[in-house]
């Protein structure tokens, strides 16, 4: 294809294999950041094991005299999360092509502030989960573009091992989830959860 072959103004590349962003540290350093959003994710998902074993947890939740919590109880605050995924990564991709990659994981971590703000509010299962949905919701946002904006940034030489970081940094976020619940299991006020 020749220059006279295009549209005026615009310049056909030769070879477009040879189009390529520079690997440089700022590419690093935003994919480093983007793929912090994969804590959201593991945190989330992995906390809830360790508090639902807590016993001023599963007092506020289904009373005082109880030693455990209901089936259904335990089913809803955990499986909620997912429905909240499920629908943020659905609203996601039409978000991001709207407004911008950028701009939807940030929104997307500013609706799971407010989701663990819900959370970390509660007093009994209604408002947990709220929060848990809320939160599910933000993490799907998340979850849904963080993987595309680091994939579009990336050179094609590292995107392979950048990707991988997110997955990297949900398995932090499930071993932090794992550190806390272990270390405030025995507190007896809302700090355990």
């Amino acid at each position: 294809m020749s220059k006279q072959d295009t549209e005026p103004g615009v310049v056909a590349a030769e070879n477009l294999d040879r189009v390529e962003a520079p690997v440089t540290w700022r590419t690093y350093a935003m994919c480093v950041f983007a793929s912090f959003g994969g804590i959201f994710f593991g945190y989330d998902s992995g906390y809830i094991g360790g508090v639902q074993g807590m016993d001023y947890f599963i007092k506020m939740i289904s009373g005082p005299d109880a030693s455990e919590l209901v089936s259904w109880q335990s089913s809803l605050i955990v499986s909620i999360l997912s429905a909240g995924t499920f629908c943020g990564a659905l609203i996601a991709g039409d978000l991001a092509d709207y407004f911008g990659r950028r701009f939807t994981i940030i929104l997307g971590s500013a609706v799971f502030i407010v989701g663990v703000v819900l959370q970390t509010a509660s007093a009994g299962l209604a408002l947990l989960v709220a929060g848990r949905a809320v939160a599910g919701l933000g993490v799907g946002f998340v979850s849904a573009i963080i993987i595309l904006y680091m994939s579009e940034i990336a050179p094609k030489k590292v995107r392979g091992a950048i990707v991988s970081g997110y997955q990297f940094c949900i398995t932090i976020g499930l071993l932090l989830a794992a550190c806390v619940s272990y270390g405030t299991e025995n507190f007896q006020n809302s700090g355990s959860y």
